[in-house]
């Protein structure tokens, strides 16, 4: 299994990178949601996704420590064969991760999310990010 941590800052643009890769994977190429969870008033959810024979998990969530613990607890309901998730940059939500990761045998991939200060580099850099990590999900599936 791979798990998968995209970490920086606050209203750094984690979940737009992450909503761009959950949109690309729900492409007919790609597969189908399977199951969305979504929390009223943010724009932050949890998704399950079928591609090929995988199951990925995405979760935009992770700014805090008991939604990344939510995050761990869809991951562990659904076993999937990749997991992605938000982080902060430092600190608990990133432990957690790191601990989950450790419990299945494995290590995080940790990527950064790139930051801009122009609207038109932000967009750039989200759709930059959300390419690289589709590259860590096998087009044969």
């Amino acid at each position: 299994m791979k798990v998968i941590g995209l970490y920086n800052v606050g209203n750094s643009g984690k979940t737009t990178t992450l909503d761009l890769v959950i949109d690309k994977l729900q492409e007919p190429e790609y597969g189908y949601k399977l199951v969305p969870e979504k929390k009223p008033n943010t724009k932050d959810k949890r998704v399950l996704l079928q591609y090929k024979k995988l199951k990925i998990c995405i979760t935009t969530f992770g700014d805090n420590r008991t939604e990344t613990e939510k995050n761990i607890k869809f991951f562990e309901d659904h076993q999937p064969d990749i997991a992605i998730s938000a982080a902060r940059t430092k600190g608990e939500t990133r432990d957690l991760l790191d601990k989950y990761a450790e419990l299945l045998g494995t290590e995080v991939i940790w990527l950064k999310k790139q930051r801009a200060e122009s609207e038109t580099e932000r967009t750039i850099l989200n759709k930059k990010d959300a390419d690289l990590i589709l590259t860590y999900i096998p087009k044969q599936g």
